[in-house]
């Protein structure tokens, strides 16, 4: 190839180039996310809420909750030289033993049916189930023990979002029913989970009591409703709010939930 024909060969690869970051600046810049490597976990964060929601809004009438703070774990690779993180939540169901199989039934079948839910078991009897809230975040439901279920809800590895605020209620201090109670009698609570979606806000706030009998009290609350009582584990539910006693492996746990629509 003569001179005059490289120069010219690297003049066409050189502009062909400059195309192609242009094309990808404005896909980037315009077009829609197709792939979860393209949303950042702020992206997804609401997403993820929303799904933890509709699961506590779909047990309600036959369940009580718990929602765990938000898990954000960094570290993960998007590619070889791009670290991303990891978004999760995880929400507990308390129902009779006998329940659990329908309770899951349940909850998939309240889901949107674009969420496309699944449900897999052995028998005939429903053990897990599996969904899409869209946007690359996954839903997944499974029995630990009879009548109690839990609900994870991932993102899988994205974008990091260093300034991503989660479990923030801006609502007033509760000074009365359930958790006021609770507040007034343990003090500072050990961990909060705060979700959000579709009109509705759940909220749970535990507390890790080192002497069982401090917690007497919150397990015979006058008119509430006994979802669940065996074996060290006590779920009551009074009006729009719930507790859990959890008296098992040697330690004691209280877990104070509510559900607010709008």
């Amino acid at each position: 190839m003569t001179r005059r024909g490289r120069l010219l060969l690297s003049a066409v690869a050189a502009a062909w180039a400059v195309v192609l970051l242009g094309l990808g600046y404005l896909s980037a810049r315009n077009s829609p996310p197709t792939a979860r490597e393209q949303r950042s976990v702020a992206q997804a964060a609401p997403i993820v809420d929303r799904a933890a929601t509709l699961v506590v809004t779909a047990a309600w009438a036959d369940a009580v909750f718990a929602v765990a703070p938000a898990r954000l774990v960094a570290g993960c690779r998007l590619t070889t030289f791009v670290d991303g993180a990891r978004l999760s939540r995880v929400v507990t169901l308390y129902t009779a033993a006998e329940r659990g199989p329908d309770l899951l039934r349940q909850v998939a079948g309240s889901l949107p049916p674009s969420f496309g839910a699944r449900v897999r078991g052995r028998g005939g009897v429903a053990e897990r189930i599996s969904a899409d809230a869209g946007e690359f975040v996954a839903v997944s439901g499974q029995t630990l023990e009879p009548g109690v279920l839990r609900f994870t809800i991932h993102t899988g590895c994205r974008p990091a979002s260093p300034d991503l605020r989660l479990d923030a209620d801006t609502g007033p201090p509760p000074a009365a029913g359930v958790l006021g109670s609770a507040a007034a009698l343990l003090g500072r609570p050990a961990e909060r989970g705060h979700v959000s979606g579709d009109g509705a806000t759940a909220s749970t706030q535990r507390w890790d009591v080192p002497r069982a009998p401090i917690v007497d009290a919150l397990a015979v609350l006058p008119g509430a409703r006994e979802v669940v009582r065996r074996d060290g584990l006590v779920a009551l539910r009074l009006a729009d709010e719930s507790v859990i006693i959890d008296r098992r492996d040697g330690r004691t746990s209280v877990a104070v939930s509510s559900l607010r629509r709008q």
